[in-house]
């Protein structure tokens, strides 16, 4: 798949998944993706990708910051690169 068409794929699963506005924030090429957010829903989430699958989720956790009292992330997801 082209860079082209996963973007097109990515935010056409956004908009299917109920997604308003959605738009391409982030590409990579043989990379992962760590997306965090706190779970409270108040604070910093963070978005961070890198050729190292734990080294990028050690780095999101780290700049994931909650300040409405719950713990620091609620929702991790690894993301393989999708086009070549």
């Amino acid at each position: 798949m082209s860079r082209v068409e996963a973007e097109r794929v990515a935010v056409d699963r956004c908009a299917a998944e109920g997604g308003r506005d959605c738009a391409i924030s982030m590409a990579y090429h043989n990379q992962c993706v760590a997306f965090v957010v706190p779970s409270s829903g108040k604070g910093q989430g963070s978005l961070v990708r890198g050729p190292v699958e734990s080294e990028v989720l050690e780095s999101a956790i780290a700049k994931c910051s909650d300040t409405g009292g719950g713990s620091v992330y609620d929702f991790i997801r690894i993301v393989p690169s999708q086009y070549s």
